[in-house]
């Protein structure tokens, strides 16, 4: 008989209670925002942590997927025919900050996307939570909420996962990772054993290899800079975001 141990047994309910806990300690704004009735846009709300996702023939503000994370950090992404290579980019990552909804179902969103101007949205929750009205100059749009959002296993820390008596073998431990079919991130019993990179930065696996291959030192450097080594969501190692590897490697060539 096969030993096994407890490497995890949590309920969503469990889950959604620390992510609520987390939430009271919410991050404070460098320069505090306020919206058009003079409340502070400082909080990172609990009720907003999620994934967003465009209803189908809504307005648009610009992005189909809206992810907000616990963390105060977040990211968009608009889904298109891409037709030539390489593809411009079509997510964008920085920090958000909201008013409180504890009381309310209406309030705003400020997102602080890297190396661009802030925008403020304001916010309309649905009664039942199911989903958000965001409105930005004169323009509507209609999201459906979802418990997360993610294209792979780097997108998923900070966002609320389902986690439900997860019992896991020896040499086995909890992972949360991303399946790319689905885009939800999920947690599942993989091999415990650390995903490492090589000295040369190209190699992600369970042990480290010599890289005998000359690589220029753009290609590195992408790989630093936008490469995640983990699990992907069939427990193998490797890079989690090739695409977007890929792409910077075509930008430094």
């Amino acid at each position: 008989m096969r030993t096994i141990q407890l490497a995890a047994a949590l309920t969503l309910s469990a889950l959604a209670a620390l992510a609520g806990c987390a939430a009271q300690t919410n991050h404070v704004a460098d320069a505090e925002e306020t919206d058009e009735q003079g409340n502070a846009i400082s909080l990172n709300a609990d009720q907003l942590v999620a994934g967003w996702n465009l209803q189908a023939g809504s307005k648009t503000l610009g992005f189909g997927h809206l992810a907000l994370k616990s963390d105060g950090t977040y990211f968009t992404e608009t889904v298109v025919t891409c037709i030539k290579y390489p593809c411009p980019s079509l997510r964008e990552e920085g920090t958000w900050h909201s008013t409180s909804f504890d009381k309310k179902l209406e309030g705003s969103l400020s997102l602080h996307p890297t190396g661009h101007a802030s925008r403020k949205y304001t916010v309309s929750l649905a009664s039942d939570g199911s989903g958000m009205k965001l409105g930005r100059s004169s323009v509507i749009a209609y999201f459906d909420k979802v418990l997360n959002y993610c294209d792979d296993s780097s997108d998923c820390p900070g966002q609320k996962i389902y986690a439900l008596g997860l019992l896991c073998r020896v040499g086995q431990s909890y992972h949360t990772v991303c399946d790319p079919s689905a885009h939800m991130c999920q947690a599942k019993c993989m091999d415990s054993a650390p995903c490492q990179v090589s000295g040369c930065g190209v190699y992600c696996g369970t042990d480290t290899k010599v890289c005998n291959k000359l690589l220029t030192k753009g290609t590195a450097q992408c790989y630093a800079d936008v490469g995640h080594c983990g699990r992907d969501v069939a427990g193998k190692c490797g890079w989690l975001d090739q695409e977007r590897i890929d792409a910077c490697l075509v930008s430094v060539h």
